[in-house]
């Protein structure tokens, strides 16, 4: 990725903060590693890229993130309320975890500390950018010359922030009164009415009872007809009649099913194809390689550095014979190009290795004029600086040289170091 230049730092303007002998920007990869761990990557990403050179005594620095960067200063509005808001939250956030490490006990997180405290100083409000969404600080590390002990500029504009003043709640009504309870007299008992009892007739309207019907004989012949026969049911004629309805609803049962089964049901309507949008992954955050345990992460750190629009190439040859170079990383390295030649002016080429996970052995550093690009100039000055990049660790070590047009595109060996005791040697 191709990073936003956002300006240019001079030694006569500024000062460093120094940290264990080094400049505060030389321990970028400790701050951003550390915030990355603890808060997160947009706290890392607040810190730009810082490229010095060590000729000229400049240092430019780059943002991490796409976009094109905007001073803070020309931003209006509710715009700049917003990047100065989330601006004073990332810097507020920062010096709380600094307070913890402060507060640990232990001398790393101490010197840790103190080194995010340093990083947090910029010389003018003019260095803050907004770079898309994201606040980023320029020139982190320096103050003005004779201003080392003035109030840090972030922590001036966070204290300025002032957060939005509360919604008064309005009070609620109060309860209404309840209805009054107004009681009601009790209906009187329904009267009790007796009934009537009706007097019992007198004994001349009671009619004795009926006599016995006699048949009467039929007329001439002087005998009595024969009664009639009685007519009973037959026995076990409901039984019949239980068993018949029985079987009448078994039949329409059985015929139900089978009007069931075998008669044609409708069709069934087309199924609507799915139209909702398809999820979309989410972006495979970068690893970030964990520290040993008790201790801050322990870096190599190759950096190749030159003026002008010549491309350079840089390789270095592991113990094991593999080559870590543009698009090959092996022994636990990581390559970069921090900047564009062609496109800037000036190249830079960063690779770092971890002490901790690489083979041991002895590392050889080469460099050359990339042969996929016709020359611009006769001659292109260089200068690789490798550092061992590690709490107390030791000064860097620059080697500068210059290539000449002539040379026929094979690698030059610059110098050599051994892991993990960290020798170096020079190659003339």
């Amino acid at each position: 990725m191709i990073r936003e230049l956002l300006g240019t730092t001079g030694q006569t303007e500024v000062e460093s903060r120094m940290a264990s002998g080094l400049p505060i920007y030389e321990m970028m990869e400790q701050i951003r590693l550390e915030l990355r761990r603890s808060l997160g990557e947009e706290h890392a990403l607040l810190f730009a890229e810082p490229n010095a050179n060590a000729q000229t005594g400049q240092i430019r620095w780059y943002a991490s993130t796409a976009g094109a960067p905007r001073p803070l200063i020309d931003l209006a509005g509710e715009e700049r309320q917003v990047a100065e808001a989330r601006l004073a939250r990332l810097t507020t956030e920062i010096e709380a975890h600094a307070a913890r490490l402060r507060q640990s006990g232990n001398p790393q997180d101490q010197h840790i500390a103190k080194a995010l405290d340093d990083a947090l100083q910029i010389p003018r409000e003019t260095d803050i950018f907004v770079v898309g969404q994201q606040p980023v600080i320029a020139a982190w590390g320096h103050v003005l010359h004779g201003q080392g002990t003035r109030r840090p500029i972030l922590r001036t504009l966070a204290e300025k922030v002032k957060p939005p003043a509360p919604v008064a709640e309005r009070p609620a009504p109060p309860p209404s009164p309840p209805p009054p309870v107004v009681e009601r007299p009790a209906p009187p008992p329904p009267p009790v009415i007796e009934p009537k009892v009706a007097p019992p007739p007198p004994a001349s309207v009671i009619a004795p009872p009926a006599p016995a019907s006699v048949p009467s004989a039929e007329p001439g012949t002087g005998s009595a007809a024969a009664p009639a026969p009685a007519v009973t049911a037959r026995p076990g004629s409901w039984r019949r009649s239980v068993w018949w309805l029985v079987l009448m609803l078994l039949v329409v049962g059985l015929v139900a099913a089978a009007l069931y089964r075998f008669w044609p049901r409708p069709p069934e309507p087309p199924s609507i194809p799915d139209r909702s949008p398809l999820p979309v992954p989410e972006p495979t955050p970068r690893p970030v390689p964990e520290p040993r345990v008790g201790q801050f992460h322990d870096l190599v750190y190759v950096w190749l550095s030159w003026d002008g629009r010549d491309q350079l190439d840089l390789e270095i040859v592991c113990p094991g014979g593999q080559v870590i170079r543009r698009g090959s990383q092996p022994c636990e390295s990581e390559f970069y190009e921090w900047s564009n030649a062609e496109r800037t002016g000036s190249g830079a080429l960063r690779v770092w290795i971890d002490i901790n996970k690489a083979p041991a052995g002895r590392y050889r550093v080469r460099v050359r004029r990339s042969v996929d690009r016709p020359p611009v100039s006769a001659n292109t000055s260089f200068e690789i600086k490798l550092h061992f990049v590690a709490f107390g660790g030791r000064a860097p070590v620059d080697v500068r040289g210059v290539l000449s047009r002539s040379a026929d595109g094979t690698m030059r060996d610059v110098l050599t170091f051994d892991l993990p005791s960290g020798a170096t040697q020079p190659i003339p």
